[in-house]
């Protein structure tokens, strides 16, 4: 014998199936925003923590380039406690750059990123060698050729 399907009957199987296809379709779109809010996240705190780091980066420059006028300045005057505690100084922010360059390494992503850290870790490593030249010359008594140095050479990579 076969059943007959009323319409009632083949009304409430037509709502349960799209109530089916309702649910699947909701939990896919959820399980994809998830996905977006989880990779949106992470682009977003990057990009706010490489801001950062930059301006922490150009704080730490600016550190060191007072620093380091202040060795000359001591050294003018000859004030050898001061001079030491601007060398000091200097060596400091050296070590914070070293530090906010190594947590920003892994941050980067994009080709253009790569290239211009470089540049900057160039001008760095330039800086510091200079840095010693001026530490020479100042050591040397010459703290006039070293204020010449620095504008000739450093202030160009500041």
């Amino acid at each position: 014998m076969k059943t007959r399907m009323t319409i009632g009957k083949k009304l409430m199987l037509s709502f349960g199936l799209v109530l089916a296809v309702g649910c699947i379709i909701a939990g896919g779109s959820l399980w994809t925003i998830e996905g977006l809010n989880a990779r949106f996240d992470t682009a977003i705190s990057k990009t706010v923590r490489k801001l950062q780091l930059g301006s922490e980066i150009n704080q730490i420059k600016s550190d060191m380039y007072v620093a380091q006028r202040g060795f000359v300045l001591a050294t003018f005057v000859k004030d050898s406690s001061l001079a030491e505690t601007q060398r000091t100084e200097f060596d400091s922010q050296v070590a914070k750059m070293n530090k906010k360059l190594d947590e920003i390494r892994p941050l980067i992503s994009v080709p253009e990123e790569r290239r211009l850290l470089a540049v900057f870790e160039n001008d760095f490593a330039s800086w510091r060698n200079e840095y010693q030249t001026i530490v020479r010359l100042c050591q040397s008594g010459h703290p006039d050729d070293a204020q010449q140095h620095s504008f000739a050479k450093i202030a160009p990579i500041y």
